[in-house]
């Protein structure tokens, strides 16, 4: 077991960037890439990267140096935001945890999502880390239900990266929408393609939103919902919807749970989470509408389907 800890130099930031390594996305599938946001701040995208090290610990302190810096120029942005940071690192066998500074716990569950998605893949990159756990200050990372993370690998996350953006692949899709009285569900089935740069599970909600196609059953929100991301881990999808646009188009003819089982349901059903959680501009602690508390994530509900 071997345990460091670092102090991120800017000059030292400028001279990895700088003398070696970034190159614009990648064009092949062979590369190493380093992670980060998109101009809007709610998707993954990789670019090229040419490391200095070679050797395992070596990279895994070059990888962390490199780490809370934006490229700009090219409206990419650090997974790590301001005042967060990786403090320590210990590779033990090959799993590798990464400690980070108080307030990573302060980051929304979306961001939250998204780092952990986007610093796993990275540092699983690297010959002989083949698991990666997150500690905050020494203890074990939970979530936001007080469950432990735990070791994690690129099968933790589904979130497709940049490096297919212009490819396209297909998706048979159940998804509900609600009866003429707004109580009941009522399910379509429909295929549908979408780009593998977006995950599954954003293409379902995206679809959700745009209305049935079929008569005797009607939208359950309106086409102007403004959808802030849409993550799944550890088995639970994580949608997180602008509160201003939820307002809007609230639909007063559907009734709230009919609303959130809806999106519930064609997600459990299309692809496989068991849970989802909705947050409403990154927050649990809120009420949709009037009165679904969102504080936990919701599970399947059968009883609504007509």
């Amino acid at each position: 077991m071997k345990n460091r800890f670092f102090i991120c130099i800017p000059v030292l930031l400028a001279l990895l960037l700088g003398a070696c390594g970034l190159q614009g996305q990648p064009e092949a599938e062979d590369g190493f890439f380093l992670y980060y946001l998109n101009e809007d701040q709610n998707r993954l995208e990789t670019f090229a990267y040419e490391p200095v090290a070679t050797e395992t610990v070596e990279l895994i302190d070059e990888l962390i140096t490199l780490q809370g810096s934006d490229l700009q120029n090219g409206h990419l942005y650090s997974l790590l935001p301001e005042g967060v940071t990786i403090t320590g690192s210990t590779l033990d066998e090959k799993t590798l945890i990464l400690d980070f500074s108080a307030a990573y716990k302060k980051m929304p569950i979306g961001r939250e999502a998204l780092v952990r998605g986007g610093l796993v893949r990275e540092f699983l990159q690297i010959d002989g880390v083949d698991a990666v756990v997150f500690t905050v200050k020494g203890n074990g990372l939970t979530d936001s239900h007080g469950n432990g993370v735990g070791s994690m690998t690129t099968n933790s996350f589904v979130e497709n990266s940049a490096e297919t953006i212009n490819a396209y692949q297909s998706a048979v899709m159940t998804l509900y929408f609600t009866d003429l009285t707004g109580t009941k569900l009522i399910p379509e089935t429909r295929k549908v393609y979408y780009t593998s740069s977006e995950p599954l599970e954003r293409a379902v909600v995206e679809e959700l939103f745009k209305g049935p196609w079929v008569t005797g059953s009607m939208a359950t929100f309106g086409t102007d919902i403004h959808i802030l991301s849409v993550i799944t881990q550890d088995d639970i999808c994580y949608v997180n919807l602008d509160s201003s646009s939820v307002r809007i188009t609230a639909a007063p003819d559907v009734s709230e749970e009919v609303q959130i089982y809806a999106i519930v349901n064609s997600l459990t059903d299309t692809c496989g989470v068991s849970k989802v959680q909705i947050t409403l501009d990154g927050e649990t602690n809120t009420v949709f509408r009037k009165t679904v508390r969102l504080s936990e994530p919701f599970s399947r509900k059968d009883s609504l389907i007509e």
